[in-house]
């Protein structure tokens, strides 16, 4: 029985198929800035109708909506919509409102725990950056949330008159010798600075801790990050997946989970 977890992002829309513990096809597909409608039907319209869909989403009312209505209209399923919740899967959530807690953070930590012992940070780049500290016992500190690349150089455009930029993430050294570079090392060199305080924390927590990168601007972010970072495209999907396929009570990692990332 095959059924497909969908991480859907306010840029990019990831998901997994999974079927007996093991993970099956995966695939992404970029829906800002078009009719969401249409980017479903370019990624899953020759996709085989799965048996459910589970959905952790942070979009807004009208896309979840859309989202929901492709998914009953084409695969003959209502979603399930995961939720962030006080207490699960080893972890203690920090919000006094858990509903305030995207649902990609929970996701990220839920599979952060079930990595193994010790502290975890988990740094989210995406169109926002999200830092969250997750304390050996499962207890979920906060974090912080920080736009991301392409949001600060928007606001850079759309704030100060700049004319319209092609940014070269990979030029984001100090110092800048150009506005475009001198963008690339603000934005990138902000969040290696969130990042840095995230590692120092970690480095307080005693041995056994790991650093955990995800999210779509992963790649961009990880040479510029102090520390060893995993880099882990798949975190929220793998956080998806724990949360469907076994009790809230549980802190195994499930069989079909990788175990490991690539080192920054």
């Amino acid at each position: 029985m095959v059924r497909r977890l969908v991480d859907a992002g306010n840029t990019r829309i990831r998901w997994l198929d999974v079927a007996d513990g093991e993970w099956l096809g995966q695939g992404s597909v970029v829906h800002r800035g078009r009719e969401l409608g249409a980017a479903l039907d370019e990624a899953w319209g020759g996709l085989q109708a799965p048996a459910g869909v589970i959905v952790g989403a942070v979009l807004p009312a009208p896309a979840r909506e859309a989202l929901a209505g492709w998914v009953e209209a084409r695969w003959g399923v209502a979603p399930e919509w995961v939720q962030t919740r006080a207490v699960g899967w080893g972890v203690r959530c920090a919000y006094a409102d858990p509903s305030r807690l995207g649902v990609d953070r929970w996701a990220a930590l839920v599979a952060a725990r079930h990595r193994g012992p010790g502290a975890k940070v988990v740094l989210d780049a995406g169109s926002a950056c999200t830092l969250d500290l997750l304390a050996a016992d499962g207890t979920h500190l906060g974090g912080a949330i920080s736009p991301g690349l392409e949001l600060m150089r928007q606001a850079l455009e759309s704030e100060t008159g700049l004319d319209p930029m092609q940014i070269d993430w990979n030029e984001a050294a100090l110092p800048a010798a150009s506005t475009t570079e001198a963008v690339a090392a603000g934005a990138m060199q902000a969040l290696a600075g969130l990042a840095a305080a995230g590692w120092q924390w970690l480095q307080g927590q005693g041995p056994g801790g790991l650093a955990l990168l995800t999210g779509g601007d992963a790649g961009r972010l990880a040479p510029w990050l102090p520390g060893q970072w995993q880099v882990v495209p798949e975190l929220v999907l793998e956080g998806l997946e724990i949360m469907a396929t076994t009790p809230a009570g549980a802190t195994d990692r499930p069989r079909g989970s990788p175990a490991g990332g690539a080192a920054a």
